[in-house]
Formats: structure tokens, C-alpha cells, sequence
């Protein structure tokens, strides 16, 4: 198997050494700390966390860079050998005029596919570098200054001022040029939440059956973030070289000038283990992530039956929207899903239910998982 470098151009695409360190540390980091937080007997999770450090420093060691452009990044200018924080891509057609393999995501994100939630955006840090909401979407010890109580958020766009450069790369705000002209929130199109995601969209890939930008698998920014996660979690504790060797180069790509480092931790009341979990989040939003990391780290029965919440309704820029017609809270934000209509058992939801196939296939060798009979 070729190294990234030995790779020929003609041959971007296949999978490299890289790739398979990528995904063995991937698995690697999910098996360590979903024993680690689940309690999982006779599985030596500390085992699972080194191989996942190890797999992750092979492949920083193959001269992978992180490509400049975040935003660019998941469209078709951030395609090709050049750019090498791709570690492993899908690769679609040509263009719009020799299609040969394509997808819809670009008219999906129109159509309203994804709905980045207020519980998302909540998760990224202001310009200062800290924090409103901690993980579970209480208010944190330390709040920025920047932070706008949402009881008195003056417009739609509020709530993505003063942050970490990723959120203006990810999300229209009121005004941004987006999907048909520009950004107006509602919940008819584009988002049920109100909140449009720009990340991986293209105005080239809008056409029906024609979008051709590849799709990314692996690339090297989570390679960084497993090093960093795995590293504190085998010794609840991260040096600031370390740190910087992963989390801090993706800050660093945006622009984000606060560094994440043990002394900034201590002197705002924050948790390294949930800025370093707030640092995945908010890097991979929207890329597939969550569910899995929210079951590993057995937040799941904390965070998902908790109310959805979408954009603060103001009628002035909310044009054509009836607020007769959304649920509100007493903010006036968009509650897109209530807590009562959302459960997470415990004894349960852990495991998927095995298919009733597989058991009878199996001369019942394979048995159901608890509590799904």
C-alpha cells in the first residue's frame, strides 16, 4: 500500500497507509472510551487508547498539513492531491457537464436536509476564547463577556457574533447570499430550525442530479483531534505541546487567536476534557460525528432528550412567518422538537436492536440485545 507521498496524482482517490492508521485510530478511540465511560468489563480500554495514539502519530508523521481555507474545504476547490488534510475521499464526477457519478448535497442542504440546532451553535467558544454552554447545554462556570443572554438577543444574527471564525464559515447569517438570494430565517425551506448550514454548500453544485464535489471520509483535522482526546484521556491530563501539535493548529487554520492550553483551563473554571470534546464538536459539525461521540462518551441519556431549539423568532426579519405557527419558548426561541416528544433509555438505547433475520438465520445463536425483546 502506497504512503501518502509515494501516491501518484493519477491515483488520488485510493487508499494510502494513511488511510488505514486514520481508520484504526478512529476505532481505536470510539472501543477505548465507549469501555472507559460504559464501564465495559474485562476490556482494557487504556490498551485501545495507545494503539489510537500510536496509529494517530504514524500518520501525522506522513507529512499531512491542514488545507487553509476551511470553508473552501468542503467544496470543489479544496478537491484534489493537492490538498492533503484529505486523507480518504469519495470521489464523484467531473463537473456538471461530464457527471458520471454525482449526489444531491447541495440542493439537499437547500431543501432543508440538515438543521443545525441553537444546541449546536451553543458549543462554539466567542472570540475571547470562552464559553456560554457547557457540553450538556448548561449555562458554563465561565461565561464570555461577548455571550448575549438569549432573552434579550436583538436579531437572528446575535447568536453568531463574536465567535470562533468556524461559525461564519459554517452557518448564513441574515443577509448572507445562501441558497435563492439572501439568507431570510423560516422553516418553510432551507431548515426547519431556521438556521441554514454553509458548510459544503456550492452554488456549482445546485443542479439536480449534478453535484460532483467529492465527499470527504477521513481527513487529517480529526486525526488531530483523535491524538488529543486519546492522549488526555488515558491520563486525564494533556500537555500544552501536545496541544498545540492538535488542537490548537486547527484554531490556528481559522484564525482563532485564544489557544487552548492547561493554564487558560485553570484560570476560567473550564474543563479540558469537555474543551477538548467542544474542539471535536464544533470542528466536525455536520460531518457525522455526534451520535457516535455522544454514545461513547455516555452523554447520550444526558443530551438528546432535551428540548431542539432553533433561531430566536423576531417578526422585522422573520419576513412572511406567522408567529402563530412555531412552537416558541418564553424567549421567543424555536423549539423544533420538545423534551416530552424525546427519550433515551438508559437500559436500552446504548445498542441497536438486532434484526429479527439475523436471530432466526442464526438458529438463534445470536441473541437480542437487552431490553429490546
Amino acid at each position: 500500500m502506497h504512503t501518502r507521498a509515494s501516491l501518484p496524482s493519477a491515483q488520488y482517490g485510493r487508499a494510502t497507509k494513511s488511510s488505514a492508521w486514520s481508520l484504526k485510530a478512529r476505532a481505536r478511540l470510539y472501543e477505548g472510551t465507549r469501555a472507559k465511560f460504559h464501564n465495559t468489563p474485562n476490556v482494557n480500554w487504556q490498551n485501545h487508547l495507545n494503539i489510537a495514539i500510536a496509529s494517530a502519530q504514524q500518520v501525522m508523521a506522513q507529512g499531512h498539513t491542514l488545507y487553509s481555507n476551511y470553508q473552501n474545504l468542503f467544496t470543489i476547490t479544496g478537491e484534489g492531491p493537492a490538498n492533503t488534510e484529505n486523507i480518504l475521499v469519495k470521489i464523484f464526477g467531473i463537473n456538471s457537464t461530464n457527471v458520471i457519478v454525482s449526489h444531491n448535497n447541495s440542493r439537499d442542504l437547500e431543501n432543508g436536509r440538515m438543521a443545525p440546532t441553537r444546541n449546536l451553535i451553543r458549543q462554539y467558544l466567542y472570540s475571547d476564547g470562552l464559553p456560554a454552554f457547557n457540553a450538556d447545554n448548561t449555562p458554563s462556570a465561565t461565561q464570555s463577556s461577548f455571550f448575549v443572554p438569549e432573552a434579550n438577543e436583538p436579531s437572528y444574527n446575535t447568536i453568531l457574533d463574536n465567535r470562533d471564525p468556524r461559525v461564519a464559515m459554517s452557518y448564513f447569517r441574515t443577509g448572507d447570499v445562501a441558497y435563492q438570494g439572501p439568507w431570510i430565517p423560516k422553516t418553510s425551506l432551507g431548515s426547519r430550525t431556521a438556521f441554514a448550514p454553509k458548510k459544503g454548500f456550492s452554488t456549482v453544485d445546485q443542479a439536480l442530479n449534478a453535484a460532483t464535489t467529492d465527499k470527504i471520509l477521513i481527513r487529517y483535522a480529526e486525526v488531530l483531534l483523535i491524538y488529543a482526546e486519546a492522549k488526555y484521556e488515558l491520563a486525564e491530563s494533556i500537555s500544552d505541546a501536545d496541544l498545540n501539535l492538535s488542537i490548537n493548529l486547527l484554531r490556528t487554520r481559522v484564525g482563532f487567536a485564544p489557544k487552548l492550553l492547561n493554564a487558560f483551563v485553570a484560570a476560567n473554571n473550564l474543563s479540558m476534557r469537555d474543551e477538548i470534546r467542544r474542539e471535536r464538536t464544533v470542528e466536525l459539525a455536520l460531518e457525522g460525528f455526534r451520535y457516535d461521540d455522544l454514545m461513547r462518551w455516555k452523554l447520550a441519556e444526558v443530551i438528546l432528550p432535551k428540548d431542539l431549539l432553533g433561531a430566536k423568532f423576531i417578526a422585522a426579519e422573520w419576513v412572511g412567518t406567522n408567529a402563530n405557527s412555531l412552537n416558541l419558548n418564553a424567549n421567543n426561541v424555536l423549539i423544533t422538537e420538545p423534551a416530552s416528544t424525546r427519550n433515551f433509555r438508559t437500559d436500552r438505547d446504548y445498542l441497536y436492536p438486532v434484526p429479527i433475520h439475523e436471530i432466526t438465520t442464526s438458529r438463534n445463536n445470536v441473541i437480542q440485545n437487552p431490553n429490546w425483546q
